[in-house]
C-alpha cells in the first residue's frame, strides 16, 4: 500500500511509530508469540519506505514522521519518541 503512492503519506508514518512507541511502554503486553514474525516482517518492509522517503521529504510532517520510523527500526526509540514532537515542543525541551 505505502510504496504504491505518489507522494509519501506522514499519517501512515506517524501511526506506525505511534503503535511502536504504544507497544514499548511500560504496561503494555507483549506481541502475542504467533504475531511476532509478522511482526517483524512488516518492520522489515516498512524501513526501506522510511529511509526512500526521508531522502527526498521537505513536508515536516513527512519528515518527523519517517525519521521515528527509522529511529525505532534502529533501536532508537527515545529519538524516535522525540522526532514525533513539534519544533515548539523540541525547543521547549531544551530549555528554549
Amino acid at each position: 500500500m505505502m510504496e504504491e503512492q505518489a507522494e509519501p503519506d506522514w499519517n501512515a508514518y506517524s501511526l506506525v511509530a505511534s503503535i511502536e512507541e504504544g507497544r514499548l511502554a511500560e504496561a503494555s503486553p507483549s506481541i502475542p508469540p504467533e504475531l511476532e514474525q509478522d511482526y517483524k516482517q512488516a518492520w522489515a518492509a516498512v524501513l526501506p519506505l522510511a529511509l526512500r522517503d526521508l531522502g527526498e521529504a521537505t513536508n515536516d510532517l513527512v519528515v518527523r514522521s519517517a525519521l521515528a520510523v527509522v529511529a525505532h527500526a534502529k533501536g532508537q526509540h527515545t529519538l524516535a519518541t522525540i522526532a514525533l514532537c513539534t519544533e515548539d515542543e523540541r525547543v521547549e525541551m531544551l530549555g528554549g
